[in-house]
């Protein structure tokens, strides 16, 4: 449909009297400022800038939705927008499904927002983010005194004949002019928009995928969107509140993982092909649903956290084993002891050994079904090691070269946090003793430094092999501690407990490459034994 354009200067108003909004499934503003301000150049050189897609509900289409909240623009990059109530609209207003960035900018630098204050220097016709030492060149001229009416063009000369002391006969002043006046006509500058009127919001949301995304659909993304019309407010009240809740518990999960939960939960399937049964719920069941799903989201963490000690989403090897744990606990599931090991063992598992690294949701869906019946954690594992696939034997050749950011890391991880914390650098006498900390930190045997000065690979400092995890941190040395000083008044049984080779003429730095190829072998036998424990349901010993 035939659309006359936004003019640059109309955009504020237009904003606040709500003619123009954001869809609830828009995404947050994720400009940076070196992007505002390539924008506000192409205004200016009259470079083409693409065209602002809006949709304008029919007025039947209108009266169903009018009771949903749109968003406002942004106010802050990176924080969720405001609610903007619209049921007090008698026509419908304008929904943005492209072009969020280049309004919420241009919206913010006219109304000369925090974090959006822009200058342009009226000699070199450049665009730079506001900064004390352009504050004091009155050459920097603030954007948003040129902009923000149809009035800032004098102001702009005035101010900057005042502060410069030039009068209009000056030489400079015609380049300055010249400058500001261009500048000026990017108010009057009108963004193209193609308007479209369809008659469907699930026409509407493919639309907005496509073309914030490209194809094929991004299927999480488009049952959020459908979730956002069908169950006004769920997004932002629910949605983004549990992602800051989990994000603050160190767990940055996505809305659209998050919305895979509340399908799982919801239809006992990971996918999102058949959601007929999910869109016929009424809100009641939908909240219901939600509720079950966040208590889940919550449990799943709390025992990574708390059994797996994994404190940070980003230490795992993927996020797809946690959905079977979101659905087990959204069942309000209470596991003894023994259960709580077998369900460490089968998440470790299926983690370390990429469960999902292939036909994903096939295999969600075998676990989703497994925590739906009886069998609970006993059927999650039976899934595991469906077609006679045995309980994983740690090799010595799977720690080789591996450091953070594998799965074996993150096993590593997980499993060296089952023992008893040991402090291996207790204070000297008579200094104070610096408590011992609740999250233990990795700390190198051989250090980066001392396998330089060797001429030894720098990686192998980073090596799972050449880590311990400590509750307490040596001082820093430069080259760090020599390990045959940290090791010889440890007894052999706290030695036996970190996996550290007997042969004491290993314990140096020209030694290295003897020294992990042993420990390896250890901890191989120790992680192995450790997983045969937790799967027969009790705390490991690490034992051969």
């Amino acid at each position: 449909m035939v659309h006359p354009g936004i003019r640059v200067g109309e955009i504020p108003l237009l904003v606040e009297r709500g003619e123009v909004v954001l869809p609830e499934f828009q995404r947050g503003f994720v400009w940076r400022p070196a992007q505002v301000l390539k924008f506000l150049d192409s205004l200016y050189r009259e470079f083409p800038t693409g065209q602002i897609l809006l949709w304008l509900p029919p007025q039947d289409v209108w009266e169903r939705i009018r009771g949903h909240a749109g968003r406002a623009l942004e106010k802050e990059s990176g924080k969720p927008s405001e609610s903007v109530d619209l049921s007090g609209l008698s026509s419908p207003p304008q929904f943005v499904l492209d072009g969020q960035q280049r309004l919420t900018s241009l919206y913010h630098v006219l109304k000369d927002e925090p974090g959006f204050h822009a200058r342009f220097h009226v000699e070199t016709e450049e665009f730079q983010m506001d900064s004390p030492g352009l504050r004091k060149d009155p050459r920097w001229v603030n954007v948003a005194t040129v902009l923000g009416s149809d009035h800032g063009l004098s102001q702009a000369l005035v101010q900057l004949q005042k502060s410069l002391g030039i009068g209009i006969d000056d030489p400079s002043y015609a380049q300055f002019h010249a400058s500001l006046e261009r500048l000026a006509m990017v108010r009057q500058r009108v963004l193209g928009v193609e308007l479209v009127r369809l008659a469907d919001v699930e026409s509407v949301t493919e639309l907005f995928i496509r073309t914030n995304s490209g194809t094929p659909l991004k299927r999480a993304e488009l049952a959020l969107a459908r979730l956002a019309w069908r169950w006004p407010g769920a997004l932002v009240r629910r949605f983004e509140d549990a992602v800051e809740e989990l994000r603050d518990s160190g767990f940055d999960l996505s809305a659209p993982f998050l919305m895979r939960c509340f399908v799982a939960v919801s239809t006992g399937q990971s996918g999102f092909q058949h959601l007929d049964a999910l869109w016929s719920l009424n809100d009641v069941q939908l909240s219901r649903n939600w509720e079950r799903t966040h208590q889940g989201l919550r449990a799943a963490v709390a025992f990574v956290r708390e059994v797996a000690h994994i404190y940070r989403s980003e230490d795992l090897p993927s996020h797809n084993a946690l959905l079977p744990l979101v659905a087990l606990f959204a069942g309000d599931v209470r596991l003894n002891e023994a259960d709580t090991y077998r369900l460490l063992y089968w998440f470790l598992v299926a983690s370390t050994y990429g469960r999902y690294g292939a036909s994903i949701e096939t295999r969600l869906n075998e676990d989703l079904r497994a925590v739906a019946g009886t069998g609970g954690v006993a059927a999650l594992i039976e899934a595991l090691e469906a077609g006679g696939r045995e309980p994983p034997r740690v090799s010595p050749e799977d720690l080789e070269g591996r450091g953070h950011g594998s799965s074996i890391y993150f096993l590593w991880q997980s499993l060296s946090q089952l023992q008893a914390p040991r402090d291996w650098f207790p204070a000297q006498r008579g200094a104070a003793r610096r408590p011992l900390s609740a999250t233990r930190k990795p700390y190198p045997i051989f250090s980066r430094a001392r396998l330089a000065k060797e001429g030894m690979e720098e990686g192998l400092s980073e090596e799972v092999a050449n880590l311990v995890l400590l509750p307490r941190l040596p001082e820093e040395t430069p080259e760090g501690l020599a390990p045959d000083q940290v090791f010889s008044p440890l007894s052999p049984e706290f030695l036996a407990e970190a996996w550290i080779p007997r042969d004491r003429t290993l314990w140096f730095a020209g030694k290295a490459p003897e020294f992990l190829a042993v420990r390896r072998a250890l901890m191989a036998g120790a992680f192995t034994s450790a997983l045969r424990d937790l799967r027969a349901g009790a705390h490991p010993t690490f034992g051969p």
